[in-house]
């Protein structure tokens, strides 16, 4: 989907799925790298990367988290009937659902800089935290 970009990392995973017009913040980024994956039925793929994002604060590595819609587990099938929540509509909710979560946790919670949302995918970006 990704047309015009001289940065050849936004023409493969994981941002190959998203329009143009989503990826013009990306333009400078480096060093995309997969992370493993800690669960054997995870629905969603981890990467690292570097750059310079125009809606960032000084940070400079950045985890993007990205989920295929075609791949439903049986979690997302119990959230789905259960409270009638998508993995897409999670992650769309995810700046307000992490912000609160810093709030009324303990847990350090890193902050959602960008949703990508594409008809086959979805992503969060989101600063990494040590």
């Amino acid at each position: 989907m990704v047309t015009n970009f001289s940065n050849p990392l936004l023409h493969q995973a994981p941002f190959d799925s998203y329009e143009s017009s989503a990826l013009v913040a990306y333009e400078s980024i480096s060093d995309v790298r997969k992370l493993p994956g800690l669960f054997d039925d995870s629905s969603c793929q981890v990467w690292a990367f570097k750059g310079q994002l125009p809606f960032d604060e000084g940070c400079s590595d950045f985890i993007l988290k990205s989920h295929s819609a075609t791949t439903v587990t049986p979690f997302w099938r119990g959230m789905q009937l259960m409270f009638g929540l998508s993995v897409r509509e999670a992650y769309q909710n995810a700046p307000e659902s992490y912000a609160y979560l810093s709030k009324v946790c303990s847990l350090q919670t890193p902050k959602v800089l960008d949703v990508l949302s594409s008809q086959y995918s979805s992503a969060l970006v989101l600063e990494k935290i040590a």
